[in-house]
């Protein structure tokens, strides 16, 4: 290249230096793109901080709880439903075991009951009958639909996880046993922690959510392989950023045996968790997005979304009752959650229930957090610190 045109290439390049110096105006839309950003990435900050419950006060623990005689024998619940009259399920998977350290370094999973109309309340542990010989029981999400008992069960190695299902057992109109009916496997349910809970809409077909987009590891949360921890910071990215990554599952099955045909139903979820029926219809709980989806089923089985109802708390597992009232166990301090094991999470067991029409909607929850629906009224009827009971999944409401 010639002197002569590396000279009048340089005198270009002055040129124009100049004249974006004698018009600043020329890099305002620059600079504009970076206040904007800096802008969305503040407000997304402040966003995710709320929602994940640093920005506002613990709840102050309701002063009436008090353990239950022989529920210190629970390890890890997670879910519980009322059977009748007061008489509530409770399971046990020991699920801090198996999520973190594995199945195999788990306590023996089992279910347990109480009558909470006694007097004098007490749990007990359920006797399961007829189970084959070697059956790892790990519960997880519970479903009653009488007379049959639907749980979520991660059992680990080669079984995986799966829904058993089980036949209450009763004397004088007391639950006295579940008789194990079959287990309900399925590729789609099978993979290491997949499946979160689970409803009955009929004796022989259920909906299950799956809470995860990708297996826990064998050995447990604290012993991932290499490409497993990959996986972890990837995945909670996903999470950060409520990306729609879980499924909800639709399985028919033969009570008497036999495979079960499931596929894929409903919309996506950030974090499809706790799962109902209402009055033909199906509620899931969105973690993430602190929401309840409520979808209508189609003839076919699959899942059409009809509403969805915006909650105050990231929430677990919800009981409706009969006249549609939603009982909720919800985080508050969401970011407990991240690691349990290291820290009392607080937790509330929210009542929710249409707002009417011709009166103001009282806000009876933490300041701070999101206001939920409007349509409805949100009360936050218990409220733990962690002491008593860290972290509330699932809660019934039995008596006034």
């Amino acid at each position: 290249e010639s002197a002569e045109g590396a000279g009048v290439r340089r005198r270009r390049v002055q040129q124009l230096l100049a004249a974006r110096h004698e018009h600043p105006s020329a890099t305002i839309p620059q600079n504009m793109l970076r206040h904007v950003a800096a802008a969305a990435f503040v407000a997304f900050a402040a966003y995710t901080a709320r929602d994940l419950g640093y920005l506002h006060e613990a709840p102050r623990p309701s002063g009436s709880c008090r353990l239950l005689p022989g529920s210190d024998a629970f390890r890890s619940s997670e879910d519980a439903q009322e059977w009748s009259g007061g008489t509530v399920l409770v399971t046990a998977g020991d699920l801090r075991h198996v999520f973190h350290h594995g199945v195999e370094n788990a306590a023996p999973g089992a279910l347990y009951t109480a009558d909470l109309a006694a007097n004098e309340p007490a749990a007990r542990a359920l006797p399961l009958v007829g189970c084959p010989p070697g059956l790892r029981f790990q519960p997880h999400g519970l479903y009653i639909r009488r007379p049959y008992i639907y749980a979520v069960s991660h059992a680990g190695g080669a079984a995986g996880s799966r829904v058993e299902v089980f036949e209450e057992e009763t004397e004088d109109d007391r639950l006295t046993g579940a008789r194990w009916v079959r287990s309900v496997s399925h590729p789609l349910l099978k993979p290491n922690g997949f499946p979160n809970d689970v409803v009955a809409v009929a004796p022989g077909e259920i909906y299950v959510t799956r809470w995860l987009a990708r297996p826990l590891p064998i050995g447990g949360i604290a012993n991932p392989s290499p490409w497993e921890r990959v996986e972890a910071k990837f995945l909670f990215i996903a999470n950060v950023l409520r990306l729609p990554i879980t499924r909800i599952i639709r399985c028919v099955f033969d009570l008497e045996g036999g495979p079960a045909d499931c596929k894929v139903v409903g919309g996506r979820h950030a974090k499809a968790n706790g799962i109902a029926a209402f009055d033909g219809d199906v509620f899931v709980v969105d973690s993430l997005s602190f929401s309840i989806t409520r979808y209508a089923r189609t003839n076919d089985g699959d899942l059409v979304e009809r509403d969805r109802i915006k909650t105050p708390h990231a929430a677990d597992n919800l009981n409706i009752l009969e006249d549609g009232t939603i009982h909720l166990g919800t985080m508050p301090k969401l970011h407990q959650c991240v690691d349990p094991t290291r820290q009392p999470v607080v937790g509330a067991l929210t009542v929710i229930a249409p707002a009417n029409a011709s009166a103001p909607v009282p806000r009876d929850v933490s300041r701070g957090v999101r206001t939920g629906d409007d349509r409805y009224v949100f009360r936050d009827a218990i409220n733990s610190a962690g002491d008593i009971v860290n972290q509330i999944s699932c809660g019934v409401l039995v008596g006034s």
